[in-house]
C-alpha cells in the first residue's frame, strides 16, 4: 500500500507534457501599466484587477480591458477617487467594487468609501445600498456578489441603511453585515437579532460569504445576541449562517479566537455553492482543527485534528487544507471519508475548483515538482511559485514559469489565487515579467489557462440598422407587452452561421417610463439584457444577444411601457460571433 501511495504521489507531481504546454497561455492584463488581480468569472474569461486606483475588467478572449470605475457619462475616464475590492458575478457581467469617488453614480452624497455595481452589458454604474459609509479600502473581503449577480453582501458601519435600523448604544462604531438586492435596490440587515429585522447585534459582524443564489450568508460576529445560546459576557467570535428566505440565523460554531479568522489573508471558513456545507477552523486541545457543518443536519463533523484554513469545492464534496504540523497540502473527500496528499511543498496559499479536480497553490519548495529555479529567480524564503495540480490526469503544471523555458521556475507569484469554476484558469499577481509582451518590471495581474481562448470576441461590422420603428417598413412603434422579432442572420453582413450578435439598442419617444428586454428569437425566458428608459427620453446601450436556436437567426424585443403605452426602437448591429 505504501508503494502504491508513493507511485500515486509521484504521478500527481509529474510535469505536464509538451503537448499540453502548447495549448497553455499566460498573459498579463496590461503589459504597460501594472495591476493586481482581484476576481475571476466562473468561465475564466473575465478578470477584474486594480491599477492606479481604478478597477478594470480584462477579457481573455479579446485581450482587451474595460474601465469599471468610470466617471458617469464616460467609458475612459476614471472616477475622482480611488477604487478597489472588486468581486464579479459568475458570468462576468456584474462587478461590485468599493470607491471613494463621488462622480461614478447619481446620488453619491460625499467622498466616503462606498460600494458600487458595474454592469458590463449596459456600462452603467450604480450605488449599492441607500447610503454609507462602508468599510475602508484597508478591509479585505467586505463586499461580495452572488454568482447569479442578484445579491451583494457587504460590511458597513453606517447606522441608517435599513429603515428603522436600531444600533446598540455602545460601541458606536459597530460594523454590521447587509444584503443588497440588485433587482429591487433594497437593503436588508443580515446581522440582526431575534428582536426584529432592523435590530442590529450588540457587537461587530464581518466577512460575509454568499451561496450562489444569495439565499444563505455566512459571516462571523462578536455579537452575543444574534441567536439563543450566546453568552452575554462572551467576547469571542462566532460563525453564523443567515437564511434570506426565512430570516433565521443559526449558530455554526464558536470560533473562540479572532486570529484564526484571518486565515492567511482570507476568511478561515468556506462554503459550498448551495450553502449547505461550511468548513472552518477552531482550536483543539493542541492544534487547529478543521470541521464540517451540514445545514440540513445541523451538527458538526471533524475533518482533521491538525488542519488549518480549509477550502471547500463548490459542489461540497472536497476540502483542501494545510496540515498544521507537517505543513503539507491534503484533500478530504466527504463522500469517501478519505484524506489524501495533494502536494508535499509547504503551501502559502491555495484554492480548489468547483468539482475538486484542480488544486492551485503557492510554494517556495520546487523539488517535488521537478522544476529548477530560473537564473533570474531571487533566493528568498517568501519567493513563491504557482502550481496547478490536475488530480484526474495526475499532473502538476508550473504556472510561474520563466520566459526562456517552461520548466524554469521564475518565482514572484502572489495571491490572492483566483480560479475559474472548472479550474482550467488561474489568476494571480506578480512583479516578474512572465510573458513576452511584459517588460515593465511592475506588479501585473496575470491570467493563466490550460487551454487557448475559445474565440477572439465578436467580429466587428460597420454599424447597420436591423430595426428602426420610425421607418415605414418597420412601423409601428413597439407597444407594451407585445413582442417584436427581428431577423439578424443573413442581414447587414451577419453570416447565417452566426450564433450571437452585438447590437446597440436605442429607445426614444416613449409615452411612459419603461424598459426593453432582449432575447434570442425563440427564447421567452432568459433575457440577454434590459434597457431602461424614461418618458420622452432617449436611451442607448450595447448588448450581446444570442440568436434563435431553431435556425431562424432572430432576436426578440419585449417592451414594457407604463400605461400600456408605446416606444420607438432602433436596433443597430455592430458585430457577430460564430
Amino acid at each position: 500500500m505504501k508503494i502504491l501511495k508513493t507511485i500515486v504521489s509521484t504521478l500527481l507531481l509529474a510535469v505536464a507534457t509538451a503537448a499540453g504546454l502548447a495549448a497553455q497561455t499566460l498573459e498579463p492584463a496590461s503589459a504597460t501599466g501594472g495591476g493586481e488581480a482581484r476576481a475571476l468569472s466562473a468561465d475564466g474569461r473575465w478578470m477584474a484587477f486594480e491599477r492606479d486606483g481604478n478597477v478594470f475588467l480584462y477579457d481573455r478572449n479579446t485581450r482587451t480591458n474595460v474601465l469599471v470605475s468610470r466617471a458617469a457619462g464616460s467609458t475612459t475616464q476614471g472616477g475622482n477617487g480611488p477604487s478597489s475590492q472588486a468581486s464579479v458575478s459568475a458570468d462576468g457581467r456584474y462587478v461590485v467594487f468599493g470607491s471613494m469617488a463621488t462622480d461614478l453614480a447619481a446620488g453619491t452624497p460625499d467622498a466616503e468609501y462606498r460600494f458600487f455595481l458595474f454592469d458590463r452589458l449596459t456600462g452603467a454604474v450604480r450605488l449599492v445600498g441607500r447610503t454609507g459609509p462602508f468599510d475602508g479600502p484597508g478591509q479585505p473581503h467586505t463586499a461580495r456578489i452572488s454568482a447569479d449577480g442578484n445579491w451583494v453582501a457587504f460590511t458597513s458601519f453606517a447606522p441608517n441603511l435599513v429603515a428603522g435600523q436600531q444600533e446598540p448604544p455602545s460601541p458606536s462604531d459597530t460594523s454590521d453585515v447587509f444584503l443588497w438586492s440588485r433587482e429591487t435596490g433594497s437593503t436588508s440587515l443580515v446581522s440582526r437579532t431575534a428582536a426584529g429585522a432592523a435590530v442590529a447585534g450588540n457587537r461587530g459582524s464581518e466577512n460575509p460569504l454568499l451561496s450562489s443564489d444569495g439565499r444563505y450568508i455566512a459571516f462571523y460576529s462578536f455579537a452575543t445576541d444574534l441567536v439563543p445560546g450566546q453568552g452575554p459576557g462572551d467576547a469571542d467570535p462566532d460563525l453564523l449562517l443567515f437564511d434570506r428566505t426565512t430570516g433565521k440565523t443559526v449558530l455554526v460554531a464558536r470560533i473562540a479566537d479572532p486570529l484564526i479568522l484571518t486565515g492567511r489573508g482570507a476568511p478561515a471558513f468556506s462554503m459550498s455553492a448551495d450553502g449547505r456545507f461550511l468548513v472552518y477552523n477552531v482550536w483543539g486541545d493542541e492544534d487547529l482543527e478543521s470541521w464540517l457543518y451540514d445545514r440540513t443536519v445541523g451538527t458538526p463533523e471533524l475533518i482533521h485534528a491538525t488542519a488549518e484554513t480549509p477550502r471547500m469545492s463548490a459542489d461540497g464534496r472536497y476540502v483542501v487544507f494545510r496540515h498544521a504540523i507537517d505543513f503539507q497540502l491534503y484533500l478530504w473527500d466527504r463522500s469517501a471519508r478519505t484524506t489524501t496528499l495533494v502536494s508535499r511543498p509547504n503551501p502559502a496559499a491555495y484554492t480548489i475548483s468547483s468539482t475538486g479536480r484542480y488544486v492551485s497553490f503557492l510554494s517556495a519548495d520546487l523539488g517535488p515538482a521537478g522544476q529548477t529555479p530560473a537564473p533570474e529567480r531571487e533566493a528568498r524564503e517568501d519567493n513563491y511559485d504557482l502550481f496547478l495540480v490536475d488530480r484526474t490526469a495526475g499532473t502538476t503544471v508550473l504556472i510561474s514559469r520563466s520566459k526562456t523555458s517552461p520548466s524554469l521556475a521564475a518565482g514572484g507569484a502572489e495571491g490572492p489565487l483566483l480560479m475559474s469554476a472548472g479550474g482550467e484558469q488561474v489568476a494571480f499577481t506578480s512583479a516578474v515579467d512572465f510573458a513576452a509582451a511584459d517588460s515593465n518590471h511592475l506588479r501585473d495581474a496575470y491570467l493563466f489557462s490550460l487551454t487557448a481562448p475559445t474565440g477572439g470576441g465578436p467580429t466587428p461590422l460597420p454599424p447597420c440598422k436591423l430595426l428602426d420603428t420610425r421607418r415605414r417598413a418597420d412601423r409601428p412603434a413597439l407597444r407594451s407587452d407585445t413582442r417584436r422579432t427581428v431577423r439578424a442572420a443573413g442581414v447587414c453582413g451577419v453570416p447565417s452561421t452566426a450564433k450571437s450578435v452585438s447590437v446597440t439598442v436605442t429607445a426614444l419617444q416613449g409615452t411612459g417610463k419603461g424598459n426593453l428586454r432582449l432575447y434570442a428569437g425563440n427564447d421567452t425566458v432568459n433575457s440577454s439584457g434590459i434597457l431602461r428608459f424614461e418618458k420622452n427620453a432617449t436611451r442607448s446601450a450595447t448588448f450581446n444577444v444570442p440568436l434563435a436556436t431553431n435556425g431562424a437567426g432572430t432576436i426578440a424585443i419585449l417592451p414594457f411601457v407604463a400605461g400600456k403605452g408605446t416606444v420607438q426602437v432602433i436596433v443597430e448591429v455592430n458585430g457577430y460571433s460564430q
